[in-house]
């Protein structure tokens, strides 16, 4: 079973090593060999949703990728779709309170 918890200990445990980013995506690869556990884990379906992002240096400059949401199949990241998605959620979030 997927232990958050346990996974964020980890991550930063792997920054007092001597290569943190290979440590962290050993963490990551060991995680993501069982995806529905994550899944589980988190809720990342049927509304907002958060996610856990483990990263250094330049976000925006280095190649990143994601999980479509209706088929959870990896692609690359899009930032501008990421900015049209957080828009319409707001927009929804906005008109529900109304």
């Amino acid at each position: 079973m997927f232990d958050l918890d346990r996974f964020i200990v980890d991550c930063r445990a792997a920054l007092a090593t001597g290569s943190p980013a290979a440590t962290v995506g050993a963490i990551v690869d060991r995680a993501l060999a069982a995806p529905a556990e994550v899944e589980a884990a988190v809720n990342p379906l049927q509304g907002f949703t958060g996610a856990i992002h483990v990263y250094g240096g330049d976000f925006f400059g280095a190649p990143r990728s994601e999980w479509a949401p209706d088929t959870l199949e990896e692609r690359p990241f899009d930032v501008e779709r990421a900015r049209r998605a957080y828009a319409q959620a707001n927009q929804r979030s906005s008109m529900d309170k109304a």
